[in-house]
Order: structure tokens, then C-alpha cells, then sequence
């Protein structure tokens, strides 16, 4: 009996350190949106009401109407600098896992997307919101992604994700988002 409970007080103890060592895989990062990093660029704010969110997206990015097929998969914005070399697509949809399990909160996502072969994936938390941040090499893009309670997501990637200056710009509109002012 002494073995056996102290075999499972082993399984205890190891699964609490997993646990643990699993949420310490994620920084938590906090940032905030700092005004005085957009002087002198214009731009517009954007929001979507039904997620309460708001974000900047400078001038140099023009809206492009979502394709009908982009649309049917979820896309609700795209925007592309003047030649297209440098994207954003903004898209909403489901968030669960391989089994149809739904995921709810920013810590499952992130586990899930480092599951999927993800890289570079954390969470951060962008003026109180928590986000996904991950890179996905085969298509190079750079995503962050917001999970809400209803195990749905809202999905900001840029590319080309190896680009330096994409990615600064990604992390610049990224820091712009906020919950929505009334």
C-alpha cells in the first residue's frame, strides 16, 4: 500500500511540475499601445464591434475586399501595401483542436499551435488582452490570435513573416489593439 501511494504522490508531483514547467513555456509579455511610435504616420482605426476590438492600420496598407472563397473561409479584411509585397489578413472562425474539442482560453491555443508545428509561438498580452503569437513557416506568416470564451478566434496574419520590416510593422498594428472604446 506504502508503494502505491507513493507511486501516485510521484504521478501527482510530476504532473504538477509538467503543468507548471507548460505555463512557464509562455512569457506573458505585456504591451501597450504608445501613440508617440505612430506620430507623423496617418492611418484609420478599425473595430469590430461583435468582438470588442479596435486597432490602427497605417496609411501605407490599403484595404482590399476579401475574395467570395476568402470570405466563406472566414476572412473579414485584407489590406497590402501598394505593390502587395507586405499583407494583412484578418479572419475569424473556430478554435478548437484536431479531435473538434473546443479550445477557450490563449494558454490551449498556444499548446495547440506549437502541437501543429507552429514556431516561435507564445502569449502575449496586447493593453489587457491576451494574444497567440506564432509564425507558420510554410506559408511565412507571422499570426496573433485573440480566443474568446465561445471557443472562436480572431486571426491577424501578416507576410511574408521573414520579411524584418513586415514583422516590425506586424508587431507596431499589433500593439494598437485594445478593447473597443464606447
Amino acid at each position: 500500500m506504502k508503494k502505491i501511494l507513493a507511486l501516485v504522490l510521484t504521478l501527482i508531483m510530476l504532473l504538477v511540475s509538467v503543468s507548471a514547467f507548460a505555463e512557464a513555456a509562455y512569457t506573458y509579455s505585456e504591451f501597450s499601445y504608445d501613440e508617440t511610435l505612430f506620430e507623423g504616420i496617418g492611418g484609420e482605426w478599425y473595430g469590430f464591434a461583435e468582438f470588442g476590438v479596435q486597432f490602427y492600420i497605417p496609411d501605407a496598407y490599403a484595404a482590399i475586399e476579401p475574395t467570395e472563397e476568402e470570405a466563406a473561409q472566414g476572412c473579414l479584411m485584407n489590406f497590402a501595401n501598394e505593390d502587395r509585397s507586405a499583407v494583412i489578413s484578418i479572419a475569424y472562425g473556430v478554435a478548437c483542436d484536431l479531435e473538434g474539442n473546443p479550445i477557450e482560453n490563449a494558454t490551449d491555443l498556444a499548446d495547440f499551435y506549437a502541437a501543429a508545428g507552429m514556431t516561435n509561438v507564445d502569449v502575449i498580452v496586447v493593453n489587457g488582452l491576451p494574444v497567440v503569437c506564432f509564425y507558420i513557416p510554410e506559408h511565412d506568416i507571422v499570426s496573433y490570435s485573440l480566443v474568446f470564451a465561445d471557443a472562436t478566434q480572431c486571426c491577424f496574419s501578416f507576410g511574408p513573416g521573414s520579411d524584418a520590416s513586415v514583422a516590425t510593422m506586424a508587431g507596431l498594428i499589433m500593439s494598437t489593439l485594445m478593447p473597443l472604446e464606447a
